[in-house]
């Protein structure tokens, strides 16, 4: 927990979220704040830092992310025996939940795993439809990414022309890395992949790497077996590359 407390500026502000409420949730704010033990047992403890709106567990950190003073769009939700299940900010910019913590137990990181692989599909399938029909796409795959904080999956796109420019400039025109369109996760999809992963790092009920492959592994079969050129225009010679990550 040591990352926590790399405070930015002295009016950062440690919030704490009750783990274990009989009755009301409460949520307490210190300007001044000693860590011990027993209060980490009692709560999420996090690092809002409001010159910068930054929030920070230690594990997940939210930028330009605005904390209320009132803190009136924190939302927490505690389940029938009081126990804290979930944590997450209403967003100023568009008004969007965006999950913070999730209390996770096996069978329910298994059913946010098939929905979330599905809506990342989903995802990539709607954008490549959309946005890539103009020109003959020559290959595609995912590239992915993770460093213990930030969380990245992508789709690579490899059109006809970038092919043809690569070739004449002499570089490897299989290296998904030397292709320039990307589709990002955004939105819900992007901030329920990284509570999801790092809130399992934080109760250190599954590895966050193999969760992460096995999440980039199935979004890739999901994938393969669209049929490409039903969606958009392909090459004679398209390929969807395997998954690859990145550093």
């Amino acid at each position: 927990m040591e990352k926590l407390y790399n405070v930015y500026t002295d009016s950062d502000k440690i919030i704490l979220i009750n783990k274990n409420v009989k009755g009301k949730a409460k949520v307490l704010v210190e300007n001044k704040f000693e860590f011990d033990n027993e209060t980490e047992k009692q709560n999420l403890i996090f690092c809002y830092s409001p010159d910068y709106e930054i929030l920070n567990n230690g594990y997940r950190h939210l930028y330009d992310v605005k904390i209320h003073d009132d803190l009136s769009n924190i939302k927490t939700f505690y389940d029938k025996d009081g126990i804290l299940s979930e944590f997450g900010i209403i967003s100023d910019l568009n008004k969007e939940y965006i999950p913070v913590y999730i209390r996770y137990d096996l069978l329910k990181i298994k059913q946010d795993m098939q929905e979330l692989i599905k809506a990342i599909s989903d995802f990539f399938i709607k954008n490549i439809n959309l946005n890539y029909n103009k020109e003959n796409i020559y290959t595609m795959g995912l590239l992915f990414f993770y460093d213990s904080e930030a969380i990245d999956i992508n789709l690579t796109i490899g059109t006809e022309s970038e092919r043809s420019n690569l070739e004449k400039g002499g570089y490897d025109t299989e290296y998904l890395g030397n292709y320039s369109l990307r589709v990002n996760l955004n939105g819900a999809i992007k901030d329920m992949l990284d509570t999801l992963i790092l809130s399992i790092a934080k109760d250190e009920l599954v590895d966050e790497n193999e969760l992460l492959k096995h999440i980039v592994d199935s979004v890739e079969e999901k994938l393969k077996a669209v049929v490409c050129k039903d969606v958009t225009a392909v090459s004679k010679d398209f390929t969807f590359q395997q998954s690859e990550q990145y550093d």
